[in-house]
């Protein structure tokens, strides 16, 4: 039995764009245009790049994966062993030196977890990150369509405010159908049901890996698993999508929706678009009821989300509250 679904509270989602958001976006845009600049006689330091030689031995033997010639290593970013670039830090291009370490005793190659080993190391240059300055130049190199910093500023705002709309949309669309979901009444989901969808969701699955020239086989090579992992993974949520669906499908029943052919058509269309297939491809695959099934159940889910109101949480107002407080001051 259908509960409430139209006119439902949800969470209201903030997608306002501050100066602090577009400044760290254009921060890390600098980051990604930085350059490596080699300085002969500064002592190295984290976040700096060093150029390196090393031959590891444990007790006095070299061992399989431990010696490389001329490896990049930015100090910081803790991609070698723990200790090992802290040993680095404050020496110069020329400089050689003994690290001592310890394996971590989870490390992935089993023989050497746990183990002490020395690596002769040998720094043949710093390297220090320069960003570029945050000016017109830097705005042009950047993007062709803009100018100046400002026009640069005013596009990554629109960027971001396109992307936190089109995020507080999914997040209202999914407030609104889970609370739709959970008025509603509705007997013990059949195991049957339950096994469909996650069935379909498989197929569904490995069917857009198969698109993208990975076969059921391969996939459960590259990643570990297997046929049950899969199973399992989906079985998780398969009773509450199920539920979801049972709902979707009586909203579509109680409004009496039912899809034209022109919306079957642009559907089709869509769907040719979306999968890089042929329109025909497309209705040899899903058939005249599953498409209206679907466009259905789309027009339920917009009837929810279209009707959903959204209203501030008490801590939305507290946090308001504070923030504007601290203007005042």
């Amino acid at each position: 039995t259908l509960g409430q679904y139209k006119g439902l509270e949800v969470p209201k989602q903030n997608v306002e764009v501050s100066a602090k958001d577009i400044d760290a976006e254009l921060e890390k845009r600098r980051e990604q245009q930085a350059e490596l600049v080699v300085k002969d006689d500064k002592a190295a330091e984290n976040g700096d790049t060093v150029v390196i030689d090393y031959v590891g031995t444990i007790d006095g033997t070299e061992f399989d994966g431990g010696s490389s010639k001329n490896y990049s290593l930015e100090l910081g970013s803790n991609s070698f062993i723990p200790g090992f670039e802290e040993q680095l830090v404050g020496h110069k291009s020329g400089d050689e030196v003994t690290v001592n370490v310890t394996f971590p005793e989870d490390y992935k190659a089993a023989d050497l977890a746990g183990k002490a080993a020395e690596f002769k190391t040998t720094i043949h240059e710093v390297k220090v990150k320069e960003l570029p300055a945050l000016d017109d130049d830097f705005a042009k190199d950047l993007d062709d369509d803009v100018d100046t910093l400002d026009e640069l500023k005013a596009k990554i705002k629109k960027e971001l405010t396109d992307q936190r709309e089109e995020a507080a949309k999914n997040a209202v669309q999914e407030a609104a159908i889970k609370e739709a979901t959970d008025n509603a009444t509705i007997k013990e989901v059949p195991n049957a049901m339950i096994e469909q969808e996650v069935h379909n969701q498989m197929d569904q699955y490995l069917g857009n890996m198969q698109r993208q020239g990975i076969s059921p086989k391969m996939y459960y090579q590259l990643t570990g698993t297997s046929e049950d992992d899969l199973h399992k993974q989906f079985e998780a949520d398969a009773a509450t999508r199920v539920r979801t669906n049972l709902v979707l499908e009586a909203i579509v029943k109680a409004e009496d929706i039912q899809p034209t052919e022109d919306q079957v058509n642009e559907e089709v269309k869509n769907l040719a678009s979306e999968y890089n297939m042929d329109e025909k491809a497309v209705r040899k695959a899903l058939s005249e009821d599953m498409l209206k099934h679907d466009i259905g159940v789309k027009q339920a889910i917009d009837i929810i989300t279209d009707s959903a109101k959204e209203v501030e949480s008490a801590k939305d107002d507290a946090d308001k509250e504070a923030s504007d407080a601290k203007a005042d001051k």
